[in-house]
């Protein structure tokens, strides 16, 4: 397989009330390092924090492809 630096590594991705990453586990590999560079990236993202039913913000987890593209 010709590695051409791209693919699709899918992340669950643990955020807290104030919207930071606290948990980051690879559920889909994209395999040549591409996995550990996502996990990575992703422990500098911040978010918007979930708002519960009462409106109040809440911990959260999302599913979060991170795609690698040639040239990007």
């Amino acid at each position: 397989r010709r590695m051409d630096g791209s693919g699709t590594v899918r992340l669950r991705v643990g955020i807290d009330e104030m919207g930071r990453v606290k948990e980051v586990k690879v559920i889909k590999r994209a395999g040549y390092g591409l996995d550990e560079a996502a996990v990575k990236a992703m422990w500098r993202f911040r978010f918007s924090p979930a708002l519960g039913r009462d409106g109040t913000p809440v911990p959260f987890r999302i599913n979060y492809d991170y795609i690698f593209a040639p040239g990007a």
